[in-house]
């Protein structure tokens, strides 16, 4: 959707790997979405295996279904 918005719902003019990266290179220093997605899940997953938190109240529900 971000990326739709940009090019105003047109042909991309510019890779989106060239987007994301640093001015110096020719990028906007745009986030990469994608990668942020994953790491968040990754963090959710390091969270919920954490044994020091244990007592909280939230894992229920996923170790109900996992």
């Amino acid at each position: 959707m971000i990326f739709n918005f940009f090019w105003n719902k047109g042909k991309e003019k510019v890779q989106r790997t060239t987007l994301i990266g640093d001015q110096l290179d020719g990028g906007i220093n745009m986030i990469d979405i994608e990668s942020h997605i994953t790491s968040l899940k990754l963090k959710w997953v390091k969270y919920l295996t954490d044994k020091t938190l244990d007592t909280c109240t939230w894992k229920l529900i996923p170790n109900f279904y996992f």
